[in-house]
């Protein structure tokens, strides 16, 4: 069980490290990057939202035509569709963004076992949910903050193939 554990370390320490190579500097880029695009859609909602309104009052002071307004409501009324589902993209890609930020610091928490010669108590609760006997030799070890492991492994990956690509 030590040897699983140790693994499961010794692959956290590995990928925060290669994580660590200018990755608060890049990710707080992206970050901003990614809440400036979400303003940006917003303002640009509010904008046709806006337009929307005054084509409403163009046609009712009969400057434009009953299909003109119809043809501008269908663009506008797109716009803003649009961008509402440019903004859910976002928020996503933003929320992919805070999973791995916790998988770093989860990474942080684990590095302070990196050198276990042995478990104790604290140890096993700090990074082992479940531990399931299947046989007289065979154990499986769920280990804690699964999910944010795998969000960093895949953010790491895909950053190393931008790099390589």
């Amino acid at each position: 069980m030590l040897t699983s554990v140790c693994t499961f370390i010794d692959s956290l320490v590995k990928i925060g490290n290669m994580s660590d190579f200018g990755h608060e500097t890049l990710q707080s880029r992206k970050q901003q990057a990614i809440e400036e695009l979400i303003e940006k859609n917003l303002r640009m909602i509010e904008e046709h939202k806006d337009y929307l309104v005054k084509a409403y009052k163009h046609f009712v002071d009969e400057i434009i035509s009953e299909d003109e307004y119809a043809m501008f409501k269908a663009d506008f009324n797109q716009q803003v569709d649009d961008g509402e589902k440019n903004i859910a993209a976002l928020r996503e890609e933003l929320h992919e963004f805070s999973n791995g930020e916790r998988g770093l610091a989860m990474i942080k928490h684990f590095q302070r076992y990196e050198n276990i010669t042995e478990l104790d108590r604290a140890a096993v609760v700090t990074m082992i949910s479940s531990i399931t006997v299947n046989d007289s030799k065979n154990l499986t070890i769920q280990f804690r903050y699964m999910n944010e492991f795998d969000a960093l492994v895949l953010n790491s990956l895909s950053e190393t193939e931008r790099m390589v690509g």
